[in-house]
């Protein structure tokens, strides 16, 4: 609790020096309608008549309005708005769990100060400043997942031994403390799934087979399943198929995993998707274009590089010394996971901190762990010590960089983006609701994505629409009659923004 009290607080105080987090990549808007419709008490929202004008990156437009994304990261935007007001709240909390599962998980396998350490360390490396805590882009959620599991099965492994590290003796009652473990196990194997299914799943199934599955972990993962299915089954219609699915299926690439196959749709609804699912194509391509060694030592030069820009050089510093300790059995099974989480995460065609998300969480559990075994030994206890200071120097030089505004990884707002929100701000000075035509030229940069609508979209002050011709525009010129209808041409010097029609 003080770990999760302190991760808050950090980035509560620095609320004056950093500005509030606005989203600007599409997969933001993804998630943050993802967010919004579970806040309104909806798994998802029905097909808009008009959907062909509000066709959006990573958003499922038919048969359903929803986004494409699984759910677990949109579950903490909408308690974030739902309590608070705020989707931003409910990322900080995200990331401030994330650094109290992290202080739990360690709790089971070393002495509570060096777990306090830990949890502290994580709170400095994904707070302030850092994407996690500024963006929606996700990140914290899945790593939470993942400490969760790891610190379930720390403990259901520790206390058949009788080797808890956190100062009590064995429990009385072992099968509660198993039960609980079983229950952490399955909340954390429910945020991952609901996350990272691909890297998560693997984390959850090794972790499961490192406990040598029980009926309580069997129960929980049959739980996870049916909740999993029952949400796909309100998006999609069927269960078996997650809204992932569904948008790859209709778009056409499947550019996150080179293993599979990739073709582009037979058609789309206006140009600038097909030039961004080529842009998808493309890059996997790319990808396949290397022989399979080499294109294996790519990918992990990459994991390396996302690493070392997502936590820090030296927040894993303890890991080059894990050989040493493969006889200890936490360091044997946690090196395990590691390399197999690792082995999956080099499937995926891009590279992102939060892709690594479950393998950023084993290893920072796997470097404290490590850290205090150095700790009792009189040789390494004084090179513990100093790569601890830094561990936390390095993370604290990255909290001051983001408080003046010079650190990497925090997520400038692109100038569309201002330009979106100041247009749509002059729209809405007059009272009455508005209809943007947006009109892109052929150079347009396919990531500038500006039509993104709220949950409701006909409830909207200001609904943002393709410009699909002068006889299609005539449907959504019907349909919101009574409203005010704009032409939107982003792609000059500046935005042109004139009455639709002049």
């Amino acid at each position: 609790l003080y770990v999760i009290a302190f991760s808050i607080v950090l980035r509560l105080a620095l609320a004056f020096v950093l500005p509030h987090p606005r989203p600007y990549i599409a997969d933001e808007f993804s998630y943050l309608l993802g967010g919004e419709t579970l806040a309104a008490g909806r798994l998802t929202n029905p097909q808009h008549p008009m959907w062909r004008f509000f066709e959006s990156p990573h958003i499922l437009v038919h048969p359903v309005y929803a986004s494409k994304y699984p759910p677990a990261q949109a579950v903490f935007i909408a308690i974030g708005d739902k309590l608070f007001g705020d989707p931003a709240a409910g990322v900080l909390f995200s990331v401030a769990l994330f650094a109290g599962a992290v202080c739990w998980a360690l709790e089971a396998i070393v002495p509570r100060r060096w777990a306090v350490l830990g949890g502290l360390l994580t709170a400095l490396c994904f707070g302030p400043g850092h994407y996690w805590t500024e963006s929606y882009w996700g990140g914290a959620v899945a790593a939470l997942g993942a400490a969760l599991v790891i610190g379930a099965c720390a403990r259901i492994l520790v206390q058949a031994k009788g080797l808890l590290h956190n100062g009590s003796s064995e429990p009385q009652d072992v099968w509660s403390e198993r039960l609980a473990g079983a229950c952490a196990f399955g909340l954390g194997a429910l945020l991952l799934l609901n996350s990272r299914p691909f890297e998560g799943g693997v984390l959850v199934v090794c972790a499961a087979l490192a406990m040598r599955p029980r009926r309580a972990v069997i129960a929980a993962l049959a739980v996870v399943a049916l909740v999993m299915a029952f949400y796909n089954w309100r998006v999609t219609g069927d269960p078996l198929q997650m809204p992932y699915s569904l948008y790859q299926a209709q778009y056409g690439p499947a550019p996150t995993i080179w293993l599979a196959g990739a073709r582009l749709a037979s058609s789309y609804g206006h140009p600038e998707l097909q030039r961004l699912f080529q842009h998808f194509l493309n890059e996997l391509q790319n990808v396949l274009a290397y022989p399979l060694p080499k294109r294996i030592g790519v990918l992990l030069v990459r994991l390396i590089g996302v690493l070392i820009f997502g936590v820090g050089p030296l927040a894993f510093l303890p890991l080059i010394f894990a050989p040493a300790f493969l006889r200890d059995r936490p360091v044997r099974v946690l090196t395990g996971l590691a390399l197999a989480v690792t082995a999956f995460t080099l499937l995926d065609v891009s590279m992102f901190p939060h892709y690594a998300a479950p393998l950023i969480a084993v290893l920072i559990v796997l470097s404290f762990v490590v850290l205090h075994r150095m700790s009792a030994m009189k040789s390494g206890a004084l090179l513990s010590g100093i790569m601890l200071a830094l561990m936390f120097g390095g993370a604290a030089v990255r909290i001051g960089q983001a408080a003046v505004g010079r650190n990497i990884n925090y997520p400038a707002r692109p100038p569309f983006r201002l330009d979106r929100e100041a247009i749509a701000a002059r729209v809405c000075r007059e009272p009455g609701r508005n209809v943007i035509f947006v009109r892109y030229a052929p150079t347009h940069d396919i990531n500038a994505e500006w039509v993104y609508n709220a949950a409701e979209i006909d409830a909207s002050r200001v609904v943002w629409a393709h410009d699909l011709g002068n006889e299609a525009n005539r449907q959504l010129l019907a349909w919101y009659k009574g409203r005010r209808f704009w032409l939107l041409q982003p792609d000059g010097s500046a935005p042109v923004l004139q009455p639709y029609g002049e």
